[in-house]
């Protein structure tokens, strides 16, 4: 009996229960955060915050409404000093789903605004982040898009995106590394409000350094640039004009699923400490639509495959003028360069030095599948 009154005892001290704890009633979730320039110099944060509503509709529970709130800083820590003296509760970072940097305020240095995520643990370092055109604070105020709440939308396309191989997948953890690295750049998925107050993707904004270029590359080319950059998804589909002389317009197009089969970006400098790149892609081809509906011969599937091997170089080669011409080395050449040419790094200012380079595309394209009718 005495030793399991001790026993008891024991279990008492050690088993103190929850002495650290949050309660979803007395916590305000921010899940979405915006960041604006404004004209004095500051910072406009425009906050998603959930709030439990008093009746769960009946079903048992807990239902949350989304309530837009905004604050001024100087820095973002600061406003949201200034946001957490209106919060009736206790504000909570750490369940942000994704941030949204304003167009202007992108053209400066952004690291001051992601400087507090990194030191404060809390943080939510899996959050998305993305580039609205015009003004983040015009994306959260919407609250609503398509029946969802603004940021579970926002959060819904981004995802959809980076699936369909659009935009690459950014969180606040995955851009550290590159905000430190000297040689690599990188790129925000950026969407817009359209008219009727839906989200759109636009395609990818290029940086550099740690500043928007104001250069974007549309959607129709983001996938191409992600392939080079081995970021595909499973979804990686594309629209190619291969038969121009056709008088149909619909004839003119091949539709097709890509699967990339190989990648490898090789780095060349010559005597007089001259860099080029090769940047190597093989591509399965899946044909989804051809309505020109001829490919029952192998012959003809050769002719198609060159075509179709043709029009991924141009877009290679235009995608990668693009970048060069925003100085915005998304490929990381000059992460290569400074790793087996040490030398040759040191000695060059990589910004003036990266445009000019030759980066030369080598694509190879099998076409594996035509689907069941030929």
């Amino acid at each position: 009996m005495k030793k399991t009154v001790i026993f008891l005892i024991l279990c008492m001290l050690i088993l103190t229960g929850c002495w650290d704890q949050d309660l979803l009633k007395d916590t305000r979730l921010a899940v979405g955060v915006g960041y604006d320039q404004l004209e004095n110099g500051e910072l406009l944060q425009t906050t998603d915050i959930r709030v439990p509503k008093i009746d769960s509709g009946g079903t048992g529970r807990p239902a949350m409404t989304a309530v837009i709130m905004k604050s001024t800083g100087a820095t973002p820590r600061q406003s949201r000093m200034s946001l957490e003296k209106e919060v009736a509760g206790n504000y909570a970072p750490n369940k942000v789903l994704v941030y949204v940097i304003g167009e202007e305020l992108a053209k400066k240095d952004i690291y001051p605004i992601f400087d507090v995520l990194y030191r404060y643990p809390r943080n939510s370092l899996g959050a998305k982040i993305v580039l609205a055109k015009g003004r983040a604070e015009e994306l959260i105020s919407l609250k609503i898009v398509e029946e969802k709440l603004i940021s579970d939308a926002l959060l819904k396309i981004i995802e959809s995106g980076e699936d369909d191989t659009f935009i690459p997948r950014v969180s606040v953890q995955s851009v550290c590394p590159v905000l430190f690295n000297a040689g690599q750049d990188f790129a925000l998925p950026k969407v817009e409000k359209s008219d009727n107050d839906q989200i759109t993707i636009t395609g990818m904004a290029l940086f550099s350094g740690n500043k928007y270029t104001g250069v974007d590359v549309t959607t129709e080319d983001s996938g191409m640039l992600l392939i080079l950059n081995n970021e595909e998804s499973k979804l990686t589909r594309f629209n190619l004009k291969v038969n121009p002389e056709e008088k149909r317009k619909t004839n003119q197009y091949v539709n097709v699923h890509i699967f990339p089969n190989k990648h490898d970006i090789k780095i060349s400098v010559s005597k007089s400490n001259q860099v080029s790149a090769v940047v190597r892609i093989r591509l399965k081809v899946h044909v989804n639509e051809y309505a020109l509906n001829n490919l029952s011969s192998k012959k003809a599937v050769e002719s198609l495959s060159k075509k179709i091997n043709e029009q991924f170089t141009i877009k290679a080669q235009e995608v990668i003028s693009e970048i060069q011409k925003a100085n915005c080395d998304y490929l990381g050449i000059g992460r290569r360069v400074q790793a087996y040419y040490p030398k040759t790094w040191a000695a060059m200012d990589w910004n003036q030095v990266y445009p000019t380079i030759q980066i030369n595309p080598k694509v190879e394209t099998q076409i594996i599948e035509t689907g069941i009718i030929k």
